[in-house]
């Protein structure tokens, strides 16, 4: 993996753009993720789909069981029910995978993992953290990243009413709990806006530095930079 990203230092991406800045159309399946612990391969299948639409290519019908076939594929060979995400996208760059009847799908790099940070004028910061606008600018220049956060337990899939289009992640007085990744495919004036769920989540800038920290491996943060095969 890498950690020197080749990103752009030039302007940041307005606020007022499109949340899903490659594909502001798309649907959100939930790929499984209503029964099965696959939300690291979830997240690759929605950035396979942007890959593709921001390459002007046919955009590929994944389908549920692509998804569920590779979780189940990776979960045999890790031995756990929850995929480590590091791991998978390793896996995804080393062996690829099949999507929509091709196979197999490769990336040519990753990069990361960084922890998100608030902005500091006065302080040099190490090329394992990037600040708000180097996350922004991630986003739109490669048709999304991957975050992992360590959710608090008052948010769970089960429950409806904590997460989803009208919900704002915003809260961060409770503990890391449980580990969910999820694509983050574009943002507002709040903060970045990922997939997952079957909707598009809203959260703060507060939200995703709290519960998305590499030294305290609560979650982490990885870009791909040069799209898939």
């Amino acid at each position: 993996m890498g950690t020197v990203l080749p990103y752009s230092i030039g302007p940041t991406p307005s606020y007022n753009l499109p949340y899903d800045t490659a594909f502001p159309t798309a649907t959100i399946p939930w790929f499984g993720n209503d029964h099965v612990e696959d939300c690291v391969i979830v997240a690759r299948a929605h950035h396979t789909i942007r890959f593709d639409y921001a390459a002007a290519k046919p955009v590929p019908a994944i389908s549920e069981f692509d998804v569920t076939t590779e979780y189940n594929t990776e979960s045999q060979l890790s031995g756990t029910m929850s995929l480590d995400l590091n791991s998978s996208l390793r896996r995804w760059r080393d062996y690829g995978w099949t999507a929509g009847g091709v196979g197999p799908r490769k990336i040519t790099q990753v990069y990361g993992p960084y922890t998100p940070i608030l902005p500091d004028s006065n302080s040099d910061y190490p090329d394992t953290e990037m600040d708000i606008d180097q996350v922004r600018n991630a986003i739109y220049q490669y048709s999304g990243a991957h975050a992992q956060l360590l959710l608090p337990a008052s948010i769970d899939a089960s429950l409806p009413w904590t997460f989803g289009e009208q919900v704002l992640w915003s809260d961060t007085s409770g503990a890391p709990a449980r580990a969910h990744t999820m694509l983050l495919a574009g943002y507002d004036q709040n903060g970045p806006i990922g997939l997952t769920w079957g909707a598009r989540q809203r959260m703060t800038w507060d939200f995703l530095i709290r519960y998305c920290s590499i030294v305290s491996m609560t979650g982490l943060f990885f870009v791909i930079p040069d799209g898939s095969t």
